[in-house]
């Protein structure tokens, strides 16, 4: 908050340029002259907040001025929020009375937010959405032009590179509100140029774009590049290169023929084979419970889940006691890393009967309908149905 005096001294038909001094303590100077008015410059509001913004004023009017309540007005006035800027200005009317005029720069508030002309994808909502201003906060150029930048890299991603994008405002003074329209040129969107795979891909340039579907020609978009990226992670994995990395390093935009080139760096990584000794479990089973193979990671939090969904697995087999853990064996040289399941079954059990004690509030049978466990009974469940996730869902349940 900018407090300021600036003293204007009327004067006779031919006026002088005004004394301005840099401080409210200059107001000083006219401590002891009656305020016999008090006015609002800059503010053009109705009389309902004309009314409420002079109630926040702790001068009396026809009393002598008194610095600190002409401080502690500012102050109320600027917590408001209307104002951008506001400073106060005393005029000497006579040698014994003087006006207080109050000089505000008002902040406006956004009322409504459009954009026009926008394409298909990003759509005039996703735009919206990404110029993170929200309805009803202060209007500042700053977050327009913020909101700008982020609409034309929205736009460029999607290959609109010719794309242009403006701001209107359409202001409101008698209820501080403003209109935001951006206006959006989009041109013709690029088309894919070339696609080099940099690093140790293992495949052509002209087989990693048929397996990323980036064929020269095609439209350039945010979701057909994610999909290229995610069709490539696959056939790695797909091949057990669980940890294989690839990125876009550079994107090369030709503005003579509109076209986009890629350029990728892919590390395959080293295979990744992943086996079980103890259970007899199916590679397709192992696929299954282990999820490397769905998040195209071998990290060990994935392979920590894969571990208990075997335990799990196990579990519902009759193998109530089974323990599962794993080795994993990196060989450089040739580019290699086993992970190995080991698995102790140990018994076979059947589960019998469940059992409740000191139920007092409900009968054991509508317990029963709430949980997962279930005894052994032929020929469709002949060991029973039971895991430690079982159990633990139960017991919350």
């Amino acid at each position: 908050m900018l407090l300021v005096a600036a003293v204007c001294v009327a004067q006779d038909p031919a006026p002088q340029p005004a004394a301005a001094m840099p401080a409210l303590s200059a107001i000083d100077t006219y401590q002891g002259l009656v305020v016999r008015e008090i006015q609002f410059q800059g503010i053009d509001a109705d009389q309902h907040v004309m009314s409420s913004l002079r109630s926040r004023v702790t001068q009396p009017l026809n009393e002598p001025l008194d610095p600190r309540k002409v401080s502690s007005s500012l102050k109320a006035l600027f917590e408001t929020g209307r104002f951008a800027d506001l400073q106060v200005e005393a005029q000497k009317n006579s040698p014994t009375e003087m006006t207080l005029v109050f000089v505000g720069k008002p902040n406006y508030f956004v009322r409504s937010l459009n954009a026009g002309g926008a394409p298909r994808r990003p759509s005039a909502a996703q735009l919206m959405d990404m110029s993170k201003i929200q309805l009803g906060q202060v209007f500042t150029k700053d977050k327009v032009r913020a909101s700008i930048a982020a609409m034309k890299q929205a736009l460029i991603d999607n290959g609109w590179y010719q794309a242009t994008v403006t701001d209107s405002e359409e202001f409101h003074s008698a209820t501080q509100t403003v209109d935001v329209v951006f206006s959006i040129v989009h041109g013709t969107a690029a088309r894919i140029g070339t696609v080099i795979a940099q690093g140790t891909p293992g495949f052509s340039n002209t087989a990693i774009r048929g397996i990323a579907h980036l064929h020269s020609g095609d439209v350039v978009t945010a979701d057909r590049l994610s999909s290229a990226l995610e069709r490539l992670r696959k056939e790695y994995s797909a091949q057990d290169r669980l940890e294989a990395q690839i990125t876009i390093t550079n994107k090369i935009y030709h503005p003579e023929n509109n076209t986009l080139d890629y350029v990728l760096r892919i590390d395959r990584g080293p295979l990744v084979e992943i086996s079980e000794r103890g259970a007899g479990l199916s590679r397709s089973q192992l696929r299954r419970m282990v999820p490397v193979y769905e998040e195209h990671a071998a990290d060990e939090d994935l392979l920590n889940e894969g571990r208990m969904n075997i335990r799990n697995y196990l579990q519902t087999q009759g193998y109530f006691d089974a323990d599962v853990n794993y080795v994993i064996n990196e060989d450089p040289g040739k580019q290699q890393t086993t992970i190995t399941y080991e698995i102790e079954k140990g018994p076979k059990h059947t589960l019998s009967d469940v059992v409740f004690d000191g139920n007092k509030y409900f009968a054991g049978d509508l317990l029963r309908e709430r949980m997962d466990i279930l005894p052994a009974s032929r020929p469709l469940v002949p060991h029973g149905r039971f895991s430690q996730d079982m159990l633990d869902h139960d017991l919350q349940a």
